[in-house]
């Protein structure tokens, strides 16, 4: 879990994105990802 972290503080970090941020975009890539899978 420490190593997770560790490696998330790192890509975000390099992206210059807020944590809020970071997870909206992962949130609207597994939606995208969902919709894509359903064929809607």
């Amino acid at each position: 879990m420490e190593y997770a972290q560790t490696r998330l503080r790192k890509i975000l970090s390099e992206t210059a994105l807020p944590p809020d941020l970071a997870n909206a975009v992962k949130a609207t890539r597994y939606l995208c990802i969902r919709a894509s899978e359903t064929g809607d």
